[in-house]
């Protein structure tokens, strides 16, 4: 854990640009935390908001997928009608 420890710290302090930071350890949380700077700096985050965590925030992607999802459900929905009356319109000619 030490020589994990020391590497981590050492890309943290690099000359030519810090490579991760070590993020605040939160209650419940063993060991300290670390973040690429790889995209640019990361946001720290207090205990319990949620709101700006990665994993919760609505990114423009994630808006973005949700648009796409929903234009599929909506596509599928339209497709299975036009089956629908594709069926009752084949009926009338057996």
């Amino acid at each position: 854990m030490q020589a994990l420890t020391a590497t981590l710290n050492k890309l943290g302090e690099r000359d030519d640009g810090p490579y991760l930071k070590q993020l605040s350890r939160h209650p419940g949380q063993k060991e300290s935390r670390y973040s690429h700077l790889f995209s640019g700096d990361v946001k720290q985050i207090s205990p319990g908001d949620n709101s700006s965590h990665p994993e919760f925030a609505k990114s423009e992607s994630n808006i973005e997928t949700e648009g796409l999802e929903q234009r599929v459900n909506q596509l599928e929905h339209t497709l299975s009608q036009l089956q629908q009356e594709f069926w009752a319109f084949t009926k009338q000619f057996e």
